[in-house]
């Protein structure tokens, strides 16, 4: 095992701990079964956030070798089954695609992604940012693989949540009666426009609620998990209690799948798919892709520094959509040819009526990405 494997874990100045393997797999494909069997052993037996990096000797797919000869299906298929078993998900990289590289006689130059490093939801919720780069090296045909951790101090000041309208608050009936009699104190209000005022006031009203009343999801099913627990245990269970734990439990739950369907948004998984755990792990992968690690400046240097980022962009958008020296607009605008003819622009100049505005909010599907007032369809179809 020592050969093959090295182990370590570690504790945060926190007291959180996660584990850390540095993987080898054996040069003899009828011996590489036994690396992988031992590393799905430790996959059973883990119960920390794990991060798992090394040199595998193995391909998911024909596209990470470049080369004459195929990669056997068989050998990929059972590297594939591992990486599931052990929850792991590609951490991706920065650099050469391909680590390992060899001049062979009978099939020429190949090159193989061997190396690279793997970690389970846990752990990338965990280390949110962290990267991966192949670092070429001069002395090995391997790349290096150099795994960046966020620091714990965070690069920036976390700005404060937008308001969400979430879909889960619909299941508690005073969702609806705080949301319309915030909507009739909006329609008092001296100031504004009466549809602003209203909905300024239900997103007041609605966040307070869902502060001080509602509760943490997450929390709340804890909460009810160890009280049934306890109630279980007892020597004289009050089996009615029990019931309505475990009522009030299931309720909870199905609120914690509507709220990771909602931050999902693929819209063919159903409601009724009470697997919290895919929901989480796709948001966080898309939350992941979303962060910006760094930029390349105009002079090609990579800048992480949040203000430099800010200024880069900045500057670059002011580059494209700003005309330097351009005094007379005339021979532009000559040679364009209007579309829309008179008898169009008067139709779309109309006022829109209310029922327009009804039917077209009735078409939009209810959990789309919502307005910038966070309001998503469904508010307006609920209410």
């Amino acid at each position: 095992m020592g050969r093959w494997l090295r182990l370590w874990s570690f504790t945060s100045k926190h007291g959180a701990k996660w584990r850390l393997t540095g993987f080898y797999s054996h040069l003899d494909t009828s011996k590489r079964e036994e690396t992988r069997a031992l590393l799905e052993s430790l996959g059973h037996s883990n119960t920390l956030p794990w991060l798992c990096l090394g040199d595998y000797n193995e391909i998911l797919s024909q596209a990470e070798k470049a080369g004459r000869r195929l990669r056997p299906a068989r050998q990929m298929d059972r590297f594939r089954m591992a990486i599931s078993h052990c929850g792991f998900q590609d951490l991706g990289y920065r650099g050469s695609p391909l680590t390992w590289s060899r001049n062979r006689p009978t099939e020429g130059r190949i090159r193989i992604r061997l190396d690279r490093a793997f970690a389970t939801a846990a752990w990338k919720s965990k280390f949110l940012g962290a990267s991966v780069q192949h670092l070429s090296m001069s002395t090995s045909n391997h790349s290096m693989i150099a795994v960046s951790m966020p620091s714990t101090k965070p690069r920036y000041k976390r700005p404060r949540p937008p308001f969400r309208f979430e879909a889960m608050w619909l299941r508690d009936p005073h969702c609806a009666e705080i949301a319309e009699a915030a909507w009739m104190e909006g329609l008092y209000q001296p100031n504004g426009t009466q549809i602003s005022n209203c909905l300024d006031s239900c997103r007041t009203c609605l966040s307070s609620w869902n502060k001080t009343k509602f509760g943490h999801v997450g929390r709340q099913i804890t909460r009810l998990e160890k009280e049934l627990q306890t109630l279980e245990q007892h020597h004289r269970p009050n089996h009615e209690h029990i019931e309505e734990v475990r009522k009030a439990l299931n309720c909870w739950l199905d609120a914690e799948n509507t709220m990771w369907h909602q931050k999902y948004r693929h819209l063919w998984i159903t409601d009724g798919d009470r697997n919290t755990s895919f929901f989480h792990q796709k948001a966080s992968n898309r939350k992941d892709r979303n962060f910006i690690r760094g930029i390349t400046n105009h002079n090609e240097v990579w800048q992480e520094d949040d203000q430099a980022v800010e200024r880069i962009v900045l500057d670059y958008f002011n580059s494209i959509f700003q005309s330097n020296g351009l005094t007379d607009t005339t021979l532009i605008t000559a040679a364009i040819h209007p579309v829309v003819t008179d008898q169009m622009n008067e139709y779309l100049c109309q006022t829109f009526q209310a029922d327009e505005v009804h039917r077209a909010l009735k078409q939009m599907h209810p959990k789309k990405s919502s307005r910038p007032d966070g309001m998503p369809p469904l508010f307006y179809q609920h209410f």
